[in-house]
């Protein structure tokens, strides 16, 4: 049996979790990728410039002094802005650069 998972698939969001190391392994590999073009490159950089802004700097959609809510809204900020880039970076890369790194990352060279 060489299904990852066993006899039945689990639900998609563990599916996800499961391979989010890997996915964070292949977006780091990808951006410190020579072979990638700088302009590709620029947007998950510019997306982590602006999360970062907006931490760092006073304004908030949900000020801060509410308790939890004021951090839950820079968190959202950050997966609303992060999470779509990063995917659309990896989905814009060249596909035989992100075979090839896909491959090394789960231990296969073919």
């Amino acid at each position: 049996m060489n299904e990852p998972y066993g006899q039945y698939p689990p639900p998609r969001i563990l599916r996800l979790i499961y391979h989010l190391p890997n996915f964070i392994k292949l977006f780091w590999r990808l951006l410190r990728e020579p072979k990638v073009p700088t302009y590709k490159k620029a947007l998950p950089i510019i997306a982590g410039l602006i999360c970062f802004a907006y931490i760092v700097f006073p304004f908030d959609v949900l000020p801060d002094p509410y308790a939890v809510v004021g951090q839950l809204d820079d968190l959202t900020v950050v997966l609303i802005l992060m999470v779509p880039s990063i995917w659309l970076f990896v989905r814009i890369c060249p596909k035989e650069l992100v075979k090839e790194h896909s491959q090394q990352i789960s231990g296969r060279n073919s």
